[in-house]
């Protein structure tokens, strides 16, 4: 029993804490080993912004007001929204709408709400080389589109750029979940050039991705994309971007994640089932698909094999172990700038509890997968 423990726990820690503790040493040799260049800022280019749709009429206005408040030029953003074919007046709210003056496009995609047709409708008639791609519920910071864009101009090996994503919510749970999500996204760009990115909002070279009218989750198809064609995918943690639509309870992050975690597990393995795939991805891939579908059981081997452990002698080994192991988990987010909003005595409990919620969305994904697996 204490090695099924030990065996389980590590499984564990190895997936989470050591993953993270292993991409910060290679991220930082990486930014070691870079050279230091010093380049004059470089003149922003033209960019279109697309705006995918589908019954949005509480969010639009709000969200066209939001970016026209960009401190990009103005003269050099094109504004176009695809929307799937809202029943709710999201088109005509939108033509009514005039940005600097400027009546913003639709482009009407009749198939339903399909994200990844709309936006690949929108690609195709635009000719920015740099899209910028961002949902109806999310709040961009005025400096966001700039950011993003000059990050992709001072990588020049980076195809598509995330925003760092902060949730607009009364929950603990919810803003601990994102800030770790951004850390683990951070570190993936800057160690394996693969991270991923939320469809809140990105920049993409349309050169280097063509992620096509079918997705699972279409965000992650990008990302996928782009570092399937050996380009590098990285988060831009200057550029801010706010959800607004978040989940608001235990059964909404749950069901949130559920189906987010399926449409992930999806893309993981289409691309897996490719082939081909760049080394530094595949690292990255074989991690995913280790955590979505064997991590949970571990960790439900461990506290089986921990709660028969703690009436022995050996009853000190369980708390300790996971005490030392998962330490700096609980420590990180007492540290963080953006998690200041909290309350510090939340934050431990609040970083509990997301761990708990996530496992369960986590065993629902993988057990699902499981029963689909043919005999």
């Amino acid at each position: 029993m204490p090695s099924v423990f030990l065996v389980s726990i590590g499984a564990v820690w190895f997936s989470t804490v050591g993953y993270l503790v292993l991409l910060a040493l290679v991220a930082a040799i990486r930014r070691r080993r870079a050279p230091a260049v010093r380049r004059a800022r470089p003149e922003l280019p033209a960019v279109a912004v697309v705006v995918p749709t589908w019954n949005e009429s509480p969010l639009i206005s709000r969200k066209l007001a939001n970016l026209a408040a960009t401190r990009y030029p103005s003269d050099r953003i094109r504004v176009l929204v695809a929307d799937g074919g809202s029943s709710d007046g999201t088109a005509e709210i939108v033509r009514g709408y005039r940005f600097f003056g400027n009546e913003v496009p639709v482009l009407t995609f009749d198939g339903g709400a399909h994200q990844a047709a709309q936006i690949s409708m929108a690609l195709d008639a635009v000719p920015e080389e740099i899209v910028v791609v961002t949902d109806a519920d999310a709040e961009l910071a005025p400096d966001c589109l700039e950011k993003l864009v000059l990050h992709l101009l001072e990588h020049p090996r980076t195809a598509v750029v995330g925003a760092l994503v902060e949730p607009e919510t009364g929950m603990p749970e919810e803003a601990v979940y994102w800030w770790l999500r951004n850390l683990l996204w951070s570190l993936e760009g800057e160690a394996l050039g693969c991270a991923n990115v939320s469809g809140v909002c990105f920049a993409a070279r349309r050169s280097r991705f063509r992620p096509g009218p079918r997705a699972h989750a279409f965000d992650i198809r990008v990302a996928l994309c782009g570092a399937l064609a050996g380009w590098e995918v990285r988060l831009c943690r200057a550029a801010r971007a706010r959800e607004l639509r978040v989940p608001q309870g235990r059964r909404e992050f749950l069901r949130f994640r559920v189906r987010r975690g399926t449409g992930f597990l999806r893309e993981l393995l289409d691309a897996w089932r490719a082939g081909s795939l760049p080394r530094r991805l595949r690292v990255a891939c074989v991690v995913r698909l280790w955590n979505l579908l064997l991590t949970p059981f571990f960790v439900a081997a461990a506290a089986v094999a921990g709660s028969a452990l703690l009436s022995t002698r050996l009853w000190w080994v369980p708390p300790a172990t996971t005490a030392l192991a998962f330490a700096p988990l609980f420590a990180l987010p007492l540290l963080s700038s953006t998690l200041r909003p909290w309350a510090r005595s939340r934050l431990p409990i609040a970083t509990l509890r997301c761990a708990f919620w996530t496992w369960q969305s986590l065993l629902r994904i993988a057990t699902s997968a499981a029963r689909t697996v043919p005999s």
